[in-house]
């Protein structure tokens, strides 16, 4: 099985919040926002082998499969930025 997967990720996040009183004083002052990048870059690959098959004289009672190796690329890159 091989792959290759590439994905993109944005988002942005804002508060505000207010709610308030100065006389008897109740406060509550909430500004804020974020922004994120998300670049990953994923490679995938496995290899493994089976045995002969013949459809004309079958051998019984091979092991059926070597397990196959797995191999993995990942690349990820993160942009984060909140006040």
């Amino acid at each position: 099985m091989d792959g290759f997967n590439e994905q993109d990720v944005y988002s942005f996040v804002t508060d505000v919040v207010g709610n308030f009183s100065t006389g008897s004083v109740e406060h509550q002052l909430l500004l804020g926002t974020s922004l994120a990048r998300i670049d990953l870059i994923r490679s995938e690959s496995s290899r493994g082998t089976a045995a002969p098959l013949d459809l004309f004289n079958p051998v019984y009672g091979q092991s059926p499969l070597t397990l196959p190796v797995q191999l993995f690329d990942s690349t990820s890159v993160s942009d984060l930025l909140g006040v």
